[in-house]
Order: C-alpha cells, then structure tokens, then sequence
C-alpha cells in the first residue's frame, strides 16, 4: 500500500508515547532512547558519521557499524551490513537497515522503516509512521502519532504508542502492546500476547493459542483458532471465543457480551451466548 493511502487509515488522537531504554550489543555502536517525542541518539564511535544536508537524498551506508544521519529533506537511506544507527531527522524518510542489528530512529514526519535481517530496534517519532521489523527478534516501538507497524517474521516486541495504531505480529510468538489509543491488534501466527491498554480496541488472535487483553474501554476480541485466554478489561467488551476449543474468559468490569463454546470458562460476564458443535 502507497504511503498517502495508508496515512488516510488513521485518525489522529492525543497522548504521551513510549519511554524505553536498552543496552547496545557488543561490538555496536552504542545506541540510547529519550523519553517522549526524542529519537534514539546515536553515540560517536571514533568513525565520522555519514550525513545528509536538508534536501533529499539517497544515502548509502558501509559493511561496517555506520552512523548515519539523513537531516533534512525527504531521504532514502540503506544501512548495508554491519549493527547501524540511523537517525531520519525530519521529512519523509524510507530507512532499510539491511543486515546487522540496527538501531532506527524516525525522528520527525511520516516514515517508512524497515529494520532487515537481524534482530532490530526501530522507533517511529513524530507522524505517520510505517514500520516493518523484517526478521530477527525485533523491538518496534511506534512512538506519537498513528502507525502502521509489522513484525515480520521472529519474536518481536511491538509498543505502538500514542493515537491509533494498525499492529500486526506476523510470524513468531509476539507481544503487542498498543498503547493509549482505538487500536487494531492481530496476533498472527505462533502463541502471541495482544494487549489494548487504554481506548476502543479490536483484538485478532490469530493461528495459534494466544492471550488476548483488552484492557480499559471498549473492546471487540476475536480469539480465532487455537486455545486461547481472554481478558476484557473494564468497559463494555464483545468477546467472540467460539472457536471449539476449551478457553477461560475473564470479562471484568462492564456490561460485557460473550459467544462461547459450551465448554468454555467464563468469569465476569454479562451475557453469554454458548454454542455447541455437532458433528454431521
């Protein structure tokens, strides 16, 4: 999907966004994050860092452990090989990390982020941002303002932060957490943990036996396949856990609304609407 096409998915929503700190890997350049609307800062090395003026332009990193800042403009960058830090600073940025653990910084505007190979960490910034942590263990943290964020494939940790967000785990056993905001969750594929937090979520499951939490507002939580467990949460939830296996469903506080299979454990719940298979 084009850039303006998907920026039209979103509804723009107010709130703080995520704080997060992390050790660099060794041999890496040393990346650190800042609370709020801050990128990742990227430490000086002894290497003289690759950067751009304010107009756009394409930017070419090394097979070593670049730091590459972009500036101005809307740029393009590809990181190469090597445990890069990229910072986008403001415009319209696509930033592909390529091979090496990476550490990616949006900063300002709408971007488009890819963090490759390895286990990546990728933080959005300001504006509509769409972010893709390829493979690896990926930790993907959308910051203010909507986002578009997919892990790919691995065990990734995904933060969409402030507003509303569209998540999508991919394959790999996830967390998704999405922040203050009406979020769109989906787990994927492996045994996933979906989380709302605060706002009107809607929450997939996905292929396999996940953990499904709406948390405050209210939340419509489809468990799909798999053997799942159900938190809604305060608010007025809409629960759908008819899938034929046996599930525990812990509606919390709110008028709440269940399907559910006969065998189903329910706790909290309001309204039940209980099905039973028959085999023909």
């Amino acid at each position: 999907m084009c850039p303006m096409r998907r920026m039209q998915r979103f509804a723009s929503a107010a709130g703080a966004a995520a704080v997060l700190s992390f050790a660099a890997p060794a041999g890496s350049l040393a990346h650190e994050t800042s609370a709020g609307d801050e990128s990742p800062v990227c430490a000086d090395q002894g290497r003289p860092a690759i950067s751009g003026s304010d107009r756009a332009e394409t930017l070419g990193g090394t097979s070593a452990a670049d730091r590459i800042l972009a500036g101005g403009g809307d740029d393009v960058v590809a990181a190469l090989q090597g445990d890069d830090c990229v910072l986008g600073g403001d415009g319209f940025d696509e930033i592909d990390g390529g091979s090496g653990r990476d550490t990616i910084g949006g900063e300002f505007g709408p971007d488009d982020l890819s963090g490759g190979a390895d286990a990546d960490r990728i933080f959005g910034g300001q504006g509509f941002d769409f972010i893709s942590g390829g493979l690896g263990d990926d930790t993907l943290i959308g910051q203010s303002g909507p986002d578009d964020i997919n892990g790919g494939r691995g065990a990734d940790h995904v933060d969409g932060g402030a507003d509303v967000d569209f998540v999508e785990g991919g394959l790999g056993a996830d967390h998704l957490d999405g922040g203050p905001g009406s979020d769109r969750l989906s787990g994927g594929d492996d045994r996933d943990v979906v989380r709302g937090d605060d706002g009107n979520d809607r929450l997939s499951g996905g292929l396999d036996g996940d953990r499904l939490i709406g948390g405050d507002g209210d939340d419509r939580i489809d468990g799909g396949d798999g053997r799942n467990t159900y938190s809604g949460g305060a608010g007025r939830d809409v629960i759908d856990a008819a899938n034929g296996s046996v599930e525990r469903i812990d509606c919390g506080p709110g008028p709440d609304v269940v399907r559910a299979d006969r065998r189903d454990r329910t706790r909290g719940c309001e309204r039940i609407f209980r099905l039973e298979l028959v085999d023909r």
